[in-house]
């Protein structure tokens, strides 16, 4: 991952001259089905930059009061796009679309500043990781709609959208869960493409192996001794296990599947490294920071008795 980050070709951005920035937020407008994407350093800069783009100085900003938002974001609703923000209680860092209707802003009184967006938080940091479901987002997306507000959405989904499926049903097996999940997260999360949700729905399977499998997990089947299935979370920082179908490599250029095409990157690999992916059954890939802020790519094979 290091030497492909060093070999790649760069430019000035700032004229539009850097071509791995291109690719790069071409395939996340692809992906998102937008008609441009825009790479951003921090996920604060990318709500501070959606926030702006959504309101006008003197505008009002619904969220909830534990929000990353404003409590960790330097202040930046107001210092970047000279806003206030109505902040309300929630169970947890989570809304109720009665709760928001009842602080929107008369549009017509000049005493009040105008709503002009509501924010979400999903997974809810403050909230220790709590998930919204589903139908109470669409009820606050309904009610945004209504209103002709727009819905910011910050954090993480896709997993967290599976793993009540995996504690209410037991089943974490990668096929049989596909089976349950796939054509409803593709349609609750259009977005992403076919192979991403199936990427996650791999993540959460082979995360509850390791939860409920494992001989020295606390929450191993035997010693939970019939008592329900803890609810897992997924964190935005946690590691990505793609699915071993979705990566190949040929002649040193890993290539990666996806529903807008294929993306491809240069791999310094060794002889010995390339006959592994030729001659051995690749068992999964996983992406991963490190505790230094280096993604690292880690590619595992099953050995010659496996």
């Amino acid at each position: 991952m290091k030497d492909a980050m060093f070999a790649a070709p760069v430019g000035d951005d700032v004229f539009g001259e850097d071509p791995s920035i291109i690719e790069l937020e071409q395939y996340a407008a692809n992906l998102f089905g937008k008609e441009a994407g825009l790479f951003c350093s921090s996920g604060t800069q990318t709500n501070q930059i959606a926030i702006n783009v959504h309101v006008q100085p003197g505008g009002e900003v619904i969220c909830h009061e534990e929000s990353h938002i404003y409590k960790y974001e330097g202040g930046g609703i107001a210092k970047n796009s000279g806003a206030s923000v109505r902040l309300l209680k929630g169970d947890r860092g989570r809304l109720e679309a009665a709760d928001i209707a009842q602080w929107i802003n008369p549009a017509h009184d000049v005493h009040f500043p105008l709503t002009q967006l509501v924010s979400l938080e999903d997974t809810a940091n403050r909230g220790g990781g709590s998930v919204y479901s589903f139908d109470k987002i669409l009820e606050i997306r309904a009610l945004c709609d209504s209103l002709g507000l727009p819905l910011h959405l910050d954090g993480a989904r896709v997993c967290n959208a599976l793993a009540p499926t995996v504690q209410q049903t037991g089943v974490w097996n990668r096929v049989a869960l596909h089976h349950l999940t796939y054509h409803k997260l593709r349609e609750r999360f259009p977005e992403l493409g076919s192979q991403m949700v199936c990427n996650a729905i791999y993540s959460v399977s082979r995360t509850s192996r390791m939860v409920f499998q494992h001989a020295q997990s606390p929450f191993n089947l035997n010693k939970l001794a019939g008592k329900p299935l803890p609810l897992l979370r997924f964190s935005d920082s946690c590691p990505v296990y793609f699915d071993r179908h979705t990566l190949s490599v040929k002649n040193g250029q890993l290539s990666m599947f996806t529903l807008d095409g294929r993306m491809r990157f240069a791999l310094a690999l060794t002889s010995t490294d390339e006959a592994n992916f030729n001659e051995k059954k690749l068992r999964e890939i996983v992406l991963s920071c490190r505790a230094d802020g280096v993604y690292e790519l880690s590619f595992l094979f099953d050995d010659e008795q496996g």
